[in-house]
């Protein structure tokens, strides 16, 4: 037999070896408990410590997620609200067609839209309109005021 064959055969047993014990550490690493090992080395002030960072690391992801969700409640809202707004100002023109929205403005308990459109002659005029929410955009439209 060849060295070449014998260096072969002692690499395979090697990466045997290798594999085996790779899977051994992952078996023991899904059934190890880090958290309880380090628990029971811990005094009582130290637990109690340890549980204390635990809740205020909760308590601001929880906030984080809340806030987070507000604003996509709000963005949600005013886009949806933007499109009514465009929906119902193209419905009460006499020529929809002619509507061009020129720019919009959003804010929390408002939305503020300006447009152009044909008049019954023909001409180009430029309207805007602010739109009030209450108690923000995701509530009920209380007042539409003409700001041009």
């Amino acid at each position: 037999m060849s060295i070449v064959k014998k260096f072969l055969g002692l690499l395979k047993k090697l990466m045997y070896i290798v594999l085996a014990f790779i899977l051994i550490m992952f078996i023991w690493a899904q059934f190890y408990d880090y958290e309880a090992d380090m628990l029971s080395m811990m005094s009582e002030d130290e637990k109690k410590e340890y549980y204390q960072k635990i809740e205020e690391k909760n308590a601001a992801a929880k906030l984080a997620n809340e806030k987070k969700e507000a604003a996509d409640r709000l963005d949600y809202c005013q886009t949806a609200s933007h499109a009514r707004i465009r929906q119902a100002i193209k419905n009460s023109l006499k020529d929809p067609s002619s509507f061009k929205e020129v720019g919009h403005k959003y804010y929390t308990n408002a939305i503020e839209l300006s447009y152009t459109a044909t008049n019954g002659f023909g001409g180009r005029v430029q309207e805007a309109y602010r739109y009030h929410y209450d108690p923000d955009v995701c509530g009920t439209n209380t007042k539409v005021e003409k700001i041009r």
